[in-house]
């Protein structure tokens, strides 16, 4: 994967974030471009580390009693399953939906998609840490609105890039709820 490809991905979700279906002429929707598109892991995982060390620092009961190391290892190994499982329960949807033809570009529409997800939701669970648990309410509703904004554009990237009905575009969005709780109980229950 070269620089501007990583460009045209990116720019291509925030096209879609402007419900923009010319966002999908960016992404390099072929196998070499589905592959290249898992690139954007190195951005969202570290991202996504500091986002629950924020969560961490508000809820500090739930910080897990086991050591770094194994705190590193199982956060890590959980990203990458629960990111390849949703991918992998989408691919099935999208046959069964007749699909998929689509899937290829779905997949890198929602890969390139973490980082316009993480520049929306890194700040909103930073106000959120700075807020507290106790504080205003301010911070909660920030990081409850900014999550359900991602809903919504979880749904767009369903419809545009899957070309899915409204009614599978949604369910795509209640099984990426559904893999992400699953996957944080296991990632409890393993720490």
């Amino acid at each position: 994967m070269n620089p501007l490809e990583a460009a045209h991905g990116v720019f291509g979700a925030w096209r879609l974030l402007h419900f923009d279906r010319s966002g999908l002429s960016h992404f390099r929707a072929t196998p070499e471009g589905f592959w290249n598109s898992f690139w954007v892991a190195l951005i969202a995982l570290p991202a996504e580390a500091i986002m629950s060390l924020l969560v961490l620092s508000v809820v500090p009961e739930t910080a897990p009693e086991a050591s770094l190391g194994r705190v590193t290892l199982v956060f890590v190994f959980i990203f990458a399953v629960r990111w390849l499982a949703y991918l992998a329960v989408i691919a099935e949807i999208s046959e069964a939906i007749l699909r998929r033809e689509h899937f290829i570009t779905y997949a890198v529409a929602y890969n390139w998609s973490q980082v316009i997800r993480i520049v929306i939701l890194l700040p909103a669970v930073a106000i959120f840490a700075v807020d507290g648990a106790d504080g205003s309410g301010w911070g909660f509703a920030v990081f409850y609105a900014a999550q359900i904004g991602l809903w919504v554009y979880s749904w767009v990237i369903a419809r545009m890039a899957l070309d899915a009905p409204r009614g599978a575009a949604f369910l795509t969005v209640v099984i990426e709820i559904a893999i992400a709780g699953v996957f944080a109980l296991l990632f409890n229950s393993l720490v």
